[in-house]
This record gives C-alpha cells, structure tokens and sequence, in this order.
C-alpha cells in the first residue's frame, strides 16, 4: 500500500447553501426575517444574516425569502 493520499481516488466537499444581505439595497422591511428567522434577524435598520451556512431544514423557506425580497437585496450561493 501507497502513502494515504495515493489511497484516496476521490474526496467530494460540498458545500452548503450559504445567504447573504446587500446592506446598501436592503430597506429594512423585514420580510425576509418573516419568512425565514433561522437565517435572517434584523440589525439596526436593515437585515442581516445570523448564520453562515443555510440549515438544511431552512434551504425552502431561505430561497423563498429572497424570491420575496422587494428590492433583491438577498443573494443565494451554492
């Protein structure tokens, strides 16, 4: 048997769904923290992300809040 790295043929990292908030876009309405409070919070006067991987129970409702989002201040990577 070969070193360890020669061993492995193919290691896949995923990640998850991770969300974020344009704060110079976002109006504050609240919207998004509505509709998903696992992901969104507000801060001061806009809103802003409290985790950041999305929960995988939280992806739905996440995409759906920046569907919502008035003025798209939301952006989903994958």
């Amino acid at each position: 048997m070969g070193p360890f790295w020669e061993q492995v043929k193919h290691v896949k990292v995923e990640e998850g769904m991770k969300a974020s908030v344009d704060a110079d876009i976002c109006t504050g309405c609240g919207l998004c923290c509505d509709m998903c409070p696992e992901v969104f919070e507000m801060g001061d006067s806009v809103a802003r992300v409290r985790v950041s991987d999305v929960p995988d129970s939280a992806t739905a409702s996440c995409r759906e809040a920046a569907e919502a989002c008035p003025v798209e201040a939301i952006r989903i990577t994958t």
